[in-house]
């Protein structure tokens, strides 16, 4: 049950595990994890070594199916579209997707300038050994509003040739600059000029940041992770996969109980691997091919897995999902404008561009006063932002978070700014 009254800010502080001299900005690396969440992952660790057996045939199992379902809902994704999978991070999430789809020579993969380095070197990856062509989106400021993205979209798919887009990869939510990408207009464009590709939605940043409803969006794969807004522990996404493709995608750890999933319509053909599968498991129901090649594979710590249930827990526990997104998502809209004028700079993109995170320009383009500030202000202030360099300019990518207020976020552009004045008086004096 959701709390009536709930209570954001530096109150929160007491449900983590942060020190007390630490202020973080920057919770979209890494994010940090409930105290009792942390708790919980404990408790399911001492359970898998009081009785490993049974944890990892049955117990695990049947707590992962629960997970699944909770994440399903969460996400709005009815098992009549598709399947929601639960993984370690995005990276495996991408790879499973990218390395799963057979490319052939020539077939498109189109991608914004801003995704996520990790996605570009997939993507070399399957254009090296498999021919396909990326084709990159430019996203360039000024940003003035989500159309203009659109019609960078647009104006790509239109020179692309008919029937060779194999692969759409948008962003959700960008990582550097963090942008709230208008996803729902891009699945709709891509799917009337170009009916044949697939579209991957990467929405790393997405869960406990922004709304995630996968029966509206329609991609044919959609990945988030659990540790950066939801406040699982590390080591927990989750993957979305339509049924229609589901054939295509195989985990990137191709365990003893893999099975090849049919093709839509076709039923699953019983061969040594799916004997194998159910002698290892007991759990009282037969899972799919597709949810069974990830569930198990080879033993590791599957904890994290688990947590998913914990953080969803947790965020009804403190106010519930909606009000933490409306807290974070107005204290950043905010606290961007404030840090703005302290610096007499700029906020880069417009409100419907933004979510938890926000892009500032700092108040210096020197890329080596930029970086020697940062460090400064953590060892002097205990404060960490994320700087970085970006079409010519040094930005600085702020994360609001429950446990934060505005002054936290005012006080730090003041001292970042009186380090940086510091900093170029002391690289003008030594010329």
């Amino acid at each position: 049950m959701a709390s009536t009254t709930p209570v954001f800010g530096h109150e929160m502080r007491k449900h983590f595990l942060l020190a007390p001299e630490y202020t973080p900005l920057n919770h979209g690396s890494y994010g940090t994890v409930p105290r009792v969440v942390m708790d919980a992952e404990r408790r399911y660790e001492e359970e898998c070594e009081s009785k490993p057996d049974m944890w990892f045939r049955s117990t695990y199992r049947l707590n992962l199916l629960e997970v699944m379902d909770r994440v399903a809902q969460y996400v709005n994704a009815p098992k009549t579209l598709g399947s929601v999978v639960v993984v370690e991070n995005a990276t495996a999430a991408i790879n499973s997707v990218f390395r799963g789809i057979q490319f052939h020579e020539g077939e498109r993969i189109l991608h914004f300038s801003v995704a996520y380095p990790m996605v570009k070197n997939v993507i070399r990856y399957v254009k090296e050994r498999e021919g396909a062509v990326p084709v990159e989106v430019p996203v360039r400021p000024p940003i003035a509003n989500d159309d203009q993205v659109v019609d960078a979209v647009r104006t790509a798919l239109a020179e692309i040739p008919a029937g060779k887009l194999r692969l759409a990869a948008y962003d959700h939510i960008s990582s550097v600059p963090a942008l709230l990408m208008p996803v729902k207009k891009l699945v709709t464009l891509t799917r009337q000029m170009h009916p044949e590709a697939l579209i991957i939605l990467d929405g790393s940043h997405a869960p406990g940041n922004i709304n995630i409803d996968i029966a509206d969006l329609d991609p044919d794969f959609y990945l988030g992770n659990g540790n950066k807004w939801l406040f699982t522990t590390k080591g927990a996404a989750f993957l979305y996969v339509k049924k229609a493709a589901q054939h295509l995608i195989v985990p990137q750890v191709v365990s003893l109980e893999f099975r090849d999933v049919p093709l839509p319509g076709h039923a699953e053909a019983v061969h040594a691997a799916h004997t194998t599968a159910q002698a290892q498991s007991l759990l009282p129901v037969d899972v799919p091919a597709f949810e069974g090649n990830f569930m198990y594979i080879g033993t590791k710590d599957y904890c994290p897995y688990i947590t998913f249930r914990d953080a969803l827990a947790f965020r009804e526990s403190v106010g519930g999902d909606q009000a933490i997104k409306r807290y974070i998502q107005e204290l950043m809209w905010q606290a961007g404008q404030e840090v703005a004028r302290i610096w007499h700079t700029e906020v880069l993109n417009p409100r419907n561009m933004a979510c938890s995170m926000l892009n500032v320009r700092l108040p210096t383009d020197d890329e080596q006063v930029a970086k020697d500030a940062q460090l400064r202000l953590y060892n002097e202030h205990g404060v960490f932002m994320m700087v970085y360099s970006w079409e010519g300019h040094q930005w600085t990518r702020l994360s609001a978070q429950v446990y934060l207020e505005l002054s936290d976020f005012t006080q730090a552009a003041q001292h970042f700014l009186a380090i940086v004045k510091e900093e170029e008086a002391k690289r003008t004096a030594a010329h």
